[in-house]
């Protein structure tokens, strides 16, 4: 019967405790969330591109892949892809900072060096697009 009392004191023990560190957090004010240090989804690149980037969005964009638990990292090549399904890939090659967006029939490539130089100028408009789409989808992955 003892055994019996102890458990039942530490069961409730456990959940008098446990209720008490619930209602003790403070609820987040628009204030306090303003003056919090910066989220992935908070840094550089949260207004459309309507311009060509900068290397600190480049870098930015590599940040927030690297930051989000759906991109798949890989070994081998040092970099992170993050699949947007039905559009394209996105790649940030960690060594030298590049970012890649390569279509999914492979046809299309939009690739940014570390100093955010398309490679390929022909299309620089969709590559735009691409980035913007780029940067929507990563901000809907880090809510």
């Amino acid at each position: 019967m003892t055994k019996l009392k102890n458990n039942v004191f530490l069961t409730t023990a456990l959940v008098l405790l446990m209720s008490g560190c619930a209602s003790t957090d403070k609820p987040r004010t628009e204030a306090t969330a303003a003056t919090s240090a910066e989220t992935p989804s908070e840094a550089l690149v949260v207004q459309p591109i309507t311009a060509p980037p900068t290397p600190a969005e480049i870098k930015d964009f590599g940040d927030r892949i690297q930051a989000t638990p759906e991109a798949l990292y890989s070994v081998v090549h040092n970099s992170y892809s993050l699949y947007l399904g039905g559009q394209y890939t996105a790649i940030y090659h960690v060594n030298d900072g590049g970012l890649d967006l390569v279509s999914d029939g492979g046809d299309r490539t939009c690739s940014y060096d570390t100093q955010a130089v398309l490679k390929d100028k022909a299309d620089e408009a969709g590559c735009r697009q691409w980035l913007n789409d780029l940067n929507e989808a990563l901000t809907r992955l880090s809510k």
